[in-house]
């Protein structure tokens, strides 16, 4: 059985979506390597400005990834960080001026 776009719950349900307010993003958190640095490590002036744009909207921003917390003290100044960072792959959590201490 094949449901088509004019399938009643179908219409009622995006109905009912596009009523609703838009949700508001709060925080986005994104992974270190290969997604917020280079393959070749560099950090770059977009991505930092980027999540500059992303602060004065309004929007936190956090990052995880598997290295250790001393593995990403190098990302804390140079984007402001002030949430807490995920290390190994999540299993530790640590607010930004305790990175030292943790690691």
């Amino acid at each position: 059985m094949s449901i088509s776009a004019t399938h009643p719950t179908i219409n009622k349900d995006r109905e009912a979506s596009s009523t609703r307010p838009p949700a508001t993003i709060r925080l986005l958190v994104a992974d270190v390597d290969g997604t917020l640095v280079t393959h070749d490590k560099v950090l770059t002036e977009r991505a930092r400005a980027a999540v500059a744009r992303m602060r004065d909207a309004g929007i936190q921003f956090a990052i995880t990834s598997g290295r250790p917390p001393r593995g990403m003290e190098m990302l804390i100044a140079p984007l402001a960080l002030t949430t807490p960072i995920a290390a190994f792959n999540g299993g530790m959590f640590i607010r930004h001026r305790t990175t030292c201490a943790a690691s």
